[in-house]
């Protein structure tokens, strides 16, 4: 009796088994998620993991940042997963926009997660996202312009993506990266362009 399955990414789309589908892809308020450019300290690169204690994670952000050598990263974690050590632990945070207005990149490589609209929040605020592309995320991320994607099952790829983004933030290469970023989540990742996709559907 359905007509059509709405998917929030391809890779929902991929498993379904109705004849009719169609990918919305979710969108984020990016008033509220506002951006602001640049690194945000100049002595250190602040990565951030946002994540429950449901989420399934290829990587935890604390023990592929301890396998850095440089440049100096400072780890947070975010939400009811467990503190590990080598992060500051925050627990559940109200106010999102300003946890990304501190993160100069975003390190959660979720498996076969459906969308996540962490990344396209943090996009939005100007932070980076490293992700895997075992997930939806990798339908918002692009290799090297947007943010960085993993390959899954090899951890000595994960630690040189997080050092190669880290080396990043220092560079010219990374306040364009955020502009494009930016101008993605603009584009595809709106509230007001999910709002025209539903409508086209009806």
């Amino acid at each position: 009796a359905v007509d059509v399955v709405v998917c929030v990414s391809k890779l929902v789309q991929s498993v379904q088994c109705a004849p009719a589908t169609h990918v919305i892809y979710n969108g984020v308020d990016t008033d509220r998620f506002s951006f602001v450019q640049g690194r945000r300290d100049g002595s250190r690169v602040h990565v951030v993991q946002v994540a429950n204690a449901a989420k399934v994670l290829h990587y935890e952000l604390a023990e592929i940042a301890a396998q850095v050598p440089a440049p100096a990263i400072t780890s947070c974690m975010v939400g009811s997963r467990a503190a590990l050590p080598g992060a500051q632990w925050i627990g559940e945070q109200q106010d999102m926009p300003r946890v990304y207005h501190a993160a100069d990149l975003l390190f959660l490589v979720e498996k076969k997660a459906a969308f996540g609209l962490v990344f396209a929040e943090v996009m939005a605020c100007g932070a980076l996202p490293i992700v895997s592309s075992d997930s939806g995320a990798k339908e918002l991320v692009q290799q090297g312009e947007t943010g960085w994607v993993v390959p899954p099952g090899n951890e000595a790829l994960a630690v040189h993506a997080l050092q190669e983004a880290a080396q990043a933030v220092a560079s010219p290469l990374f306040c364009a990266m955020q502009q494009k970023a930016r101008q993605c989540v603009e584009q595809r990742f709106s509230s007001t362009r999910m709002q025209k996709d539903y409508a086209a559907l009806w």
